[in-house]
């Protein structure tokens, strides 16, 4: 991986993480490292739009720590 790849990673998955978890600019859904968290959305389905996109694909790789649904509009 170039450096500049990998300089892009801490952006792009901190960029996903505040439009998931954010309570006044994102989703608000409560994050799985909080207490409670990770086992809150069982089954229940999260509609990603733009899940094609770099961000989506951050947001879809942290969909299992919903233990959760995903599904992806582009």
């Amino acid at each position: 991986m170039k450096f500049e790849a990998a300089a892009a990673l801490p952006i792009g998955i901190s960029t996903a993480a505040m439009g998931l978890y954010h309570l006044v600019h994102g989703g608000g859904f409560q994050a799985p490292w909080e207490e409670g968290g990770r086992d809150k959305y069982p089954g229940k389905p999260i509609v990603l739009l733009g899940g094609s996109g770099s961000i989506g694909s951050y947001c879809t790789s942290m969909n299992p720590f919903f233990h959760s649904r995903g599904v992806q509009y582009c």
